[in-house]
């Protein structure tokens, strides 16, 4: 019995913080100068419920979320208002498909820096720190 009681105080904590795992998060290097750049990693929803990433924030630029899509032969960007993740389901961010973009750089990155992420989920925040790393 003590031991159900700790599986669930201890599930009950992870789901606390949002049920979400950032994995391999990555910001590509850009050229001096550039003003935009990606945001590469994949989030996995430990939770029982679809979590919703509305809101994306850092310091550095403005956040969007962005989709791959084919329409008539050809590859477009489009921006999209929000992420699902579903429950017990993995996202990932990856250069074709869905993935972030940072828009409006206010200065150069630097490679192995790290810039922090801000996600609004349910109400609550949390940031993680996201290295710059050469990507071709």
């Amino acid at each position: 019995m003590k031991t159900i009681a700790l599986f669930f105080m201890l599930y009950t904590f992870t789901s606390s913080v949002f049920g979400l795992e950032f994995k391999n998060f990555k910001i590509k290097m850009m050229p001096p100068g550039a003003k935009v750049s990606l945001i590469y990693g994949d989030i996995y929803n430990q939770d029982l419920t679809s979590i919703h990433l509305q809101e994306i924030k850092s310091s550095i630029a403005e956040l969007e979320i962005h989709e791959m899509i084919a329409e008539h032969g050809q590859m477009k960007m489009r921006k999209i208002p929000s992420l699902e993740i579903g429950a017990n389901k993995t996202v990932a961010l990856s250069p074709k498909g869905l993935h972030l973009m940072l828009i409006g750089l206010k200065r150069d990155l630097n490679l192995n820096e790290k810039i922090d992420i801000t996600f609004k989920i349910k109400n609550e925040l949390k940031t993680i720190s996201v290295p710059v790393v050469a990507i071709d």
